[in-house]
């Protein structure tokens, strides 16, 4: 039998670490990381790490400007230009890389066009651009990516490209379709130069470019032109017309990486609904405006790639309310670290797909940093001055909104952490039963997002107006 004064002491333990270390984890904000520098010690072929892909068997790529490398997780494979062999790769100068929906990896180079990597020979395809019109539109690869529909679209700097996949016999042969893009012949050459390419679930593939930024409609016909919506400063709808990157994130938005910082773009409206940039007047401690690449986690994490001031990351919590509060950037490891986290420009990010959470990142002249996620931090929240009239806590939940209930012998509070407030809750059930009075025993959310809370011997319903 549990002797009871243990359990209260246990109880008391519990509750006064609670105290003291805040909410927990169960708020935590974005991850600790501990940083793993990969360059040319490890056996990396160049510095200049300028995309990173993983592919389905779990190996690691990088691309760079001395050969493609392949990492396994001790070492490195390095693949190189082979003079006279169109077997090899096209080019030791490489730039973008990308698996697509048959696990294939391809390629761009930043002279010499785009390769398809075979795995069964080790081999490449290469593809430049000819005189033929079913050819590659340029041969310098800025972007590659593939939509819902399995379609690869390659940016260049002549233009956009869908590559077309027709079967003969055991093999299969490529064509390219160049798609004409531009809003008048005198801003055509701008428009051709694409930057960045992204396909989104429902039909929509936006391209980032010297000139702009396009939505086009996938489910219409892409000749003689795309249907598209067009974004510019020149159109008074974009803070800039050099657009460098674009993602989206799990409600669809779009946010835009340009020399002007952070837009975002409603994903039912298509109208710019933040603009996100460093300026005097705020503290969000964005380090940058040149935003040169992003990616969204799994978790919902935004991590943001500057082109001279490293990489921050803004919490999933600021990237959901982003139109209604101010964000606040962080390191993702002390920013003085390798010489790269506030001043290294940043060139490529990727999520690992064996770990989620850990993100690789390459830079263009220290080689790449793996971040490996390790304690959560623990936000702290004073209870004393908000008015519940007791600080010792009895139990903790996030509800599906982010609001923290903290149910303690003074009543019920609920915290909203973003915006550092506090609503206590006191209904007039509480105050039936004198001999209880508001002591809070318990809260507990559902799968329904209803919470539950025990005072007593009873068992309460809380929902709004915050009613029991």
């Amino acid at each position: 039998m549990n002797d009871p004064h243990s359990l209260r002491v246990r109880t008391v333990v519990i509750l006064f670490f609670f105290a003291i270390a805040g909410l927990g984890s169960s708020i935590a904000q974005t991850p600790d990381y501990k940083a793993i520098h990969l360059s040319l010690a490890e056996g990396l072929s160049q510095s200049s790490v300028m995309d990173i892909v993983q592919d389905q068997n779990g190996f690691v790529w990088m691309s760079t400007q001395d050969g493609l490398n392949r990492y396994n997780g001790i070492d490195f494979q390095v693949f190189r230009e082979e003079p006279f062999d169109s077997n090899s790769i096209s080019s030791n100068n490489l730039g973008p890389l990308h698996i697509d929906g048959k696990g294939r990896l391809w390629v761009g180079t930043v002279n010499n066009g785009l390769n398809l990597y075979d795995e069964t020979t080790g081999h490449f395809i290469q593809f430049q651009n000819t005189d033929d019109p079913g050819s590659l539109s340029g041969d310098l690869i800025t972007s590659i990516t593939h939509d819902q529909f399995g379609n690869v679209w390659v940016g260049t700097t002549r233009g956009l490209n869908r590559v077309v996949e027709n079967e003969s016999g055991d093999r299969s042969v490529f064509t390219f379709e160049r798609i004409p893009l531009g809003l008048s012949d005198d801003v055509t050459s701008a428009f051709d130069n694409v930057f960045s390419i992204h396909a989104v679930d429902y039909y929509k593939l936006w391209v980032g470019s010297y000139g702009g930024l396009f939505r086009i409609d996938l489910q219409k016909p892409l000749f003689p032109v795309p249907e598209f919506k067009a974004y510019s400063s020149l159109l008074k709808n974009l803070s800039d017309y050099v657009v460098w990157d674009v993602i989206t994130d799990d409600n669809g938005n779009a946010w835009i990486g340009t020399r002007q910082g952070i837009d975002v773009i409603h994903s039912s409206t298509g109208e710019l609904v933040k603009q996100i940039r460093v300026a005097e007047s705020d503290r969000t401690g964005m380090s940058s405006n040149l935003v040169h690449n992003m990616l969204f986690t799994s978790e919902g994490d935004l991590w943001i790639g500057y082109y001279d001031r490293g990489l921050q990351v803004l919490n999933k919590r600021f990237v959901e309310n982003i139109s209604t509060i101010t964000p606040e950037f962080e390191y993702p490891v002390d920013p003085d670290a390798f010489g790269l986290i506030s001043a290294g420009m940043n060139v490529s990010l990727m999520e690992d797909r064996i770990t989620p959470g850990m993100v690789w990142a390459g830079f263009t002249a220290a080689g790449a940093l793996r971040f490996i996620p390790t304690t959560k931090k623990f936000y702290t929240s004073r209870l004393y001055g908000s008015g519940v009239g007791s600080s010792f806590v009895s139990s903790v939940v996030k509800d599906q909104k982010g609001y923290v209930w903290v149910g303690t012998t003074g009543g019920l509070v609920r915290h909203d952490r973003i915006n550092k407030k506090y609503l206590i809750i006191n209904p007039p059930k509480f105050n039936k039963n004198q001999s209880e009075g508001r002591y809070v025993n318990g809260l507990a959310t559902v799968r329904n997002g209803n919470l539950f809370l025990s005072s007593g011997m009873d068992v309460y319903l809380v929902r709004e107006p915050y009613s029991v």
